[in-house]
C-alpha cells in the first residue's frame, strides 16, 4: 500500500498529494449469489472455505452515490507530514484542516474501502456499544437487502493467495476464517429473537 501511494504521489496524481487522503466506502449487503457465480474462479482447495469468506460470498453493493447506505469515507494519514495532532473525534475526517469532507465520490483513484455487512448472525454476534439503534436488525436489513449492484473486483485476491502460499498452506491458513472463537449464538440467526440479542 505504501509503495502504491508513493508511486501515485510521484506520478503527480492530485488525489494522492495531501497528507490526508479520504477513501470512498462501498457497502456490500447480504444478498447471496448462486453458487456457480459466488465460486467462479475460486481455486478448488479453497471451495470448502468459500462459504465463510464474505469477499466471495457477497457480491451485491449499494450504488456508489448512495452515501446513506455506503456511509462516510475513511482516511489515510501520512503522519510524517503532520506537525501537530488535535484530539481526533472521527475516523472519517480526523483532522478537518487537512482532510476533505467525508462524503467522497472519487472512484477513479484506485482506492476504496469495501465494507461487508455479513449475515445477520455474524452481524448481531459482535459486541458493539451501538446495539439497538444503528446496530439493530432494521439497520442491518436496510443495508443487507437493498444492495443493487454487483462487483467482483476483490475476488482475484483468493487466487493470488493460493498462488503465493500453495494449496496446502492456504487451506491451513484459512481453516478457521469466518468462524468466531466459540460459535455463533443459535438465536442470532433468528430475527424474531432480535430484542433479546440487542438488549
Amino acid at each position: 500500500m505504501i509503495r502504491y501511494l508513493h508511486r501515485e504521489q510521484v506520478a503527480g496524481h492530485p488525489y494522492f498529494q495531501p497528507p490526508c487522503i479520504s477513501c470512498p466506502r462501498l457497502q456490500f449487503g447480504a444478498k447471496e449469489s448462486p453458487r456457480n457465480e459466488a465460486y467462479h474462479k475460486v481455486p478448488p482447495p479453497i471451495l470448502p472455505t468459500a462459504d465463510r469468506l464474505d469477499t466471495l460470498r457477497y457480491r451485491k453493493h449499494a450504488k456508489r452515490q448512495d452515501f446513506v447506505k455506503n456511509g462516510l469515507s475513511k482516511s489515510i494519514l501520512d503522519v510524517s507530514r503532520i506537525d501537530k495532532f488535535p484530539r481526533i473525534q472521527s475516523l472519517h475526517r480526523p483532522i478537518k484542516e487537512i482532510c476533505s469532507a467525508p462524503w467522497k465520490d472519487e472512484w477513479s483513484s484506485g482506492l476504496r474501502i469495501n465494507h461487508y455487512l455479513g449475515s445477520w448472525e455474524a452481524y448481531s454476534f459482535r459486541d458493539d456499544s451501538r446495539r439497538g439503534g444503528e446496530r439493530s436488525y432494521e439497520g442491518w436489513d436496510f443495508k443487507a437487502m437493498h444492495a443493487e449492484e454487483t462487483d467482483d473486483n476483490i475476488r482475484p485476491w483468493i487466487r493470488g493467495f493460493v498462488k503465493t502460499h500453495g494449496p496446502d498452506k492456504s487451506k491451513e491458513l484459512l481453516q478457521g476464517s469466518g468462524l468466531p472463537p466459540r460459535g455463533y449464538q443459535a438465536a442470532a440467526s433468528n430475527p424474531t429473537n432480535q430484542q433479546q440479542l440487542l438488549l
